[in-house]
């Protein structure tokens, strides 16, 4: 059976608080004291212990951010087979109305925009770092266990960046910035929306016939 610790009515708010806590959540509290709180430190603990947290730290912020890029880009790959659609464009023009016009999808934009540049720049700096450390590069160029992704990770990073700033300039920038592509409606959505499967359409034409010469 549970016992309760009693506490002066004098006692401050937060040590209240924090026995309220301790009665009810006793073996969370043990948790922390073994493992963090009373948990044997060496003796030349400093200042600098701190950056194997701030590692870690980089380290998730890298993992998580790289992870909503790969999220958005399977999205984004699944809106834009409607490509594919036999049905003239339709599906595929308001659907990009919708993800250029939703408040959610900007908001959740800005946040991809910002996870981009801190997963560039943290990856550039940890690059830079790690090259540092080492004094150069390795004398072979073979690592144990490595797969070719991630020991050509800079390689593949430049690879998403020029597609996604020739992208922009394709379509967003002609989306937002201009008055290139023209207007059309579709029976059952009240909106007029830009008909962008029309300048994809034409871009492809102009692809081949480049090939062709």
């Amino acid at each position: 059976m549970a016992v309760f610790n009693e506490i002066s009515p004098h006692a401050s708010a937060g040590a209240k608080l924090t026995n309220w806590f301790e009665n009810r959540f006793p073996t969370a509290f043990d948790a922390y004291r073994v493992h963090m709180s009373e948990y044997y430190a060496p003796k030349n603990f400093n200042f600098w212990y701190i950056f194997g947290s701030l590692a870690l730290l980089v380290l998730v912020i890298q993992i998580v951010t790289g992870i909503f890029l790969i999220l958005f880009l399977i999205v984004h790959m699944s809106g834009n087979l409607q490509l594919l659609a036999d049905d003239g464009g339709r599906s595929f023009n308001i659907y990009a109305a919708f993800m250029s016009e939703n408040p959610f999808i900007r908001v959740i934009s800005i946040g991809l925009y910002a996870s981009i540049l801190l997963h560039a720049i943290q990856g550039i700096a940890l690059a830079l770092a790690n090259r540092k450390a080492k004094g150069g590069k390795y004398a072979h160029g073979k690592v144990a266990g490595a797969t070719w992704a991630s020991k050509n990770m800079a390689l593949l990073g430049i690879l998403i960046f020029a597609f996604l700033c020739l992208h922009m300039a394709d379509f967003w920038v002609k989306m937002r910035f201009t008055d290139s592509l023209t207007m059309v409606t579709y029976a059952g959505h009240d909106e007029a929306v830009q008909d962008i499967y029309n300048q994809v359409s034409q871009d492809e034409d102009q692809a081949v016939e480049d090939c062709k010469a």
